[in-house]
């Protein structure tokens, strides 16, 4: 049971960061991978093998190198370019 909250824990912070990005001028593009990656995250039924799989595959490396991807577009809270 602790092992299917560790799994849902980590699928709750993709999804958290993959919302927070929608507040982001995303290129279309980017907008449309970042609703796909949702949708993975969010199957219909959610099953402690479901989220076993989600959480231990390739999902959370492909949300993080898409994430990553953004970082051009993310502003300093100070308003200032590095």
């Amino acid at each position: 049971m602790m092992e299917s909250f560790r799994h849902l824990r980590h699928l709750h912070g993709m999804i958290a960061l993959l919302l927070a990005a929608s507040a982001l001028a995303l290129p279309p593009e980017k907008e449309s991978e970042r609703q796909t990656l949702l949708a993975a995250l969010c199957p219909e039924e959610m099953t402690s093998e479901a989220a076993a799989g989600l959480a231990c595959g390739p999902l959370p490396g492909t949300v993080d190198r898409f994430l990553k991807s953004l970082a051009g577009l993310v502003q300093p809270a100070n308003g200032h370019n590095p």
